[in-house]
């Protein structure tokens, strides 16, 4: 099988909310979740609905331990403290495991939400 990857993927724990593009404005329609993986390039976590390939969704992906400082994100010591990174990305594949009843939902990002 070809690697079709263009980036490097970390297998994270993070805490992810995700939800259909609406949830950008509605964020009532956000549910929990946590990555699979993530990369540069987008993100692979279990949801338990799917969603067609192309749909964009909304996400907002906690990351312990980084915190924005001077405006750019950078790693820091206080374990406490979380990134919160707000994206749109597009629904690349979906995979159901159905001994964990679980939707793997792959994605790319096509963009950072600024609030």
């Amino acid at each position: 099988m070809d690697e079709r990857r263009k980036n490097i993927r970390l297998e994270k724990e993070y805490h992810l909310e995700y939800g259909p593009f609406s949830a950008l404005i509605n964020q009532d329609a956000l549910k929990s979740s946590s990555l699979v993986n993530l990369s540069s390039g987008g993100v692979m976590f279990c949801a338990d609905e799917s969603f067609p390939v192309g749909a964009q969704l909304f996400l907002k992906i906690h990351i312990a331990g980084w915190a924005h400082e001077n405006g750019a994100p950078a790693k820091v010591e206080d374990t406490g403290s979380e990134l919160v990174l707000r994206t749109i990305a597009e629904v690349l594949r979906v995979d159901f495991d159905a001994a964990i009843k679980c939707y793997f939902i792959g994605a790319k990002f096509l963009g950072e939400v600024h609030s």
